[in-house]
């Protein structure tokens, strides 16, 4: 975020009711949609459903290679 705002981006957050019309208006370069579940309503899009819970980021600095158990619901580990 700092490299991006030093070279004059700018993070502009507003509540978006018509993705289609916001597009079509829009002035920005780049536009990330993080709606989520939100999709269901700002895209109607009534197949939309919760998959995963959340996701925790934490320090492990010992843990080199991705890991996934699917003996449950699914957990998994990313390295960064």
């Amino acid at each position: 975020m700092k490299r991006f705002a030093r070279s004059g981006g700018a993070v502009v957050r507003s509540r978006i009711t018509d993705l289609e019309a916001f597009i079509a208006d829009s002035e920005y370069d780049v536009v990330v949609n993080c709606s989520g579940l939100g999709s269901r309503t700002l895209l109607n899009d009534d197949h939309m459903y919760a998959v995963r819970g959340q996701v925790s980021r934490v320090k492990a600095n010992w843990i080199f290679s991705a890991v996934l158990d699917e003996s449950d619901d699914g957990n998994y580990i990313i390295p960064k």
